[in-house]
């Protein structure tokens, strides 16, 4: 089903008026595509026989991208490829055991202030308004904070597996908010 049949079944059904379709189907659409996504991270879970992880990956990883930003593909086929080779090195690293390298405890521990100083980062796709900066930043510090708490009860509970999963969530965040920032630098007019 795609978002224009979402659409019209709305509209035959009086949920919503004609005047919103083009409203209506960009929400469908954006929503059937990250159904979309979710479900073959959740393939890629099943596949490496991490679905709780995959789980708990989604769990720190999406309420935190939507709020800090960072870089975004062009389009949505880029983007969902993208994600899929993110995923795939998640699940490749965790099963070479890249968890308990000093590296990655080290990515882990600098992305906490990169998310908490530069969130959020704008998109060329995606600018923001003065408000939704300023809103943004306090949400991304209270997903933040919530994040951190998480990562301390899953290290608490001696949950090394789970916490591999929702510490990369923090790597993948920090990295793509460098990228945009980068990207944002370099199409700046001088």
């Amino acid at each position: 089903m795609n978002s224009q049949r979402l659409t019209d079944a709305a509209i035959r059904l009086g949920v919503i008026e004609e005047d919103s379709r083009e409203l209506y189907e960009f929400a469908f659409s954006n929503l059937l595509f990250s159904v979309l996504t979710w479900g073959i991270l959740i393939l890629i879970g099943i596949v490496a026989e991490q679905v709780t992880g995959c789980i708990i990956f989604m769990a720190f990883y999406i309420p935190l991208r939507v709020f800090c930003g960072g870089f975004h593909m062009p389009s949505r086929t880029l983007c969902l490829i993208t994600s899929v080779v993110i995923y795939s090195v998640m699940f490749g690293m965790f099963t070479a055991g890249a968890a308990e390298t000093l590296v990655f405890k080290l990515c882990v521990t600098g992305s906490i202030p990169v998310i908490a100083f530069m969130a959020p980062v704008e998109s060329l796709n995606k600018p923001l308004h003065p408000q939704e900066v300023k809103r943004n930043k306090k949400i991304s510090l209270y997903l933040l904070s919530a994040a951190l708490f998480g990562l301390a009860a899953l290290k608490a509970m001696n949950l090394n597996a789970l916490l591999y999963f929702a510490s990369f969530a923090l790597v993948a965040l920090s990295t793509l908010m460098l990228l945009g920032a980068a990207r944002n630098i370099k199409n700046v007019k001088c």
